[in-house]
């Protein structure tokens, strides 16, 4: 069996390691632009607003659990 490049005990980690940096590089060196934000105002008025329909909701009952959260200008539920 001839090959180009005879991979061999001491190749094989440095290869999958080349490959790793080469991946993962890029995502650690982009640093992600700051999310637009509403004003603290704004934020409690939502989050208000928010309260008000999840807790108007018909079908809510005691064993419902609904949370939710701001991130940015994005509201996140979860329950």
């Amino acid at each position: 069996m001839s090959t180009l490049f005879p991979l061999t005990r001491r190749t094989l980690p440095l290869l999958a390691a080349a490959l790793i940096f080469s991946v993962a590089a890029p995502a650690a060196i982009a640093q992600p632009a700051p999310a637009p934000t509403w004003s603290q105002e704004d934020t409690v008025r939502i989050v208000n607003e928010v309260q008000k329909k999840l807790a108007g909701l018909p079908n809510y009952s005691v064993f419902d659990w609904i949370t939710f959260g701001v991130q940015g200008r994005t509201i996140i539920l979860k329950g």
